[in-house]
């Protein structure tokens, strides 16, 4: 989530940039030298961000496609690049009654196109179709 006037990650340098604070996100922007503000949670960030304390957002894609898509009422921006893929998951013991019904909900979720429609409306367009 970013204002107009950022592009890119070196646009970033020399900007008020705010993520979460123990996050992998946190971590990345410190490999790369960035200066950043770290907040204790996703309210206390977006809420930055809404007061113009910080410049722009990084965090996770999909949790920030939310908020732009649903929140933002047309006041932030998402970059359409990813600079760390990270995934997503379920895990359940090999014992877990869940793991096969879970498994096999996705699977249907996904075959029948479910799934990417439920993306699509909760994240936007670039979010469905994976």
């Amino acid at each position: 989530a970013i204002q107009d006037n950022i592009d890119s990650l070196s646009d970033l340098d020399g900007r008020k940039v705010g993520t979460i604070e123990a996050s992998t996100t946190a971590a990345f922007l410190d490999q790369r030298g960035l200066s950043h503000f770290t907040y204790a949670d996703l309210d206390a960030l977006l809420g930055a961000f809404e007061a113009d304390d910080i410049e722009a957002v990084v965090f996770d894609g999909p949790i920030l496609a939310y908020y732009v898509e649903n929140e933002a009422q047309g006041e932030a921006r998402l970059l359409d690049r990813v600079y760390r893929s990270e995934k997503y998951g379920m895990v359940f013991s090999n014992e877990s009654l869940y793991r096969e019904p879970v498994d096999q909900a996705f699977l249907r979720l996904r075959e029948d196109g479910t799934y990417d429609s439920l993306m699509t409306k909760w994240f936007g367009a670039r979010y469905g179709s994976r």
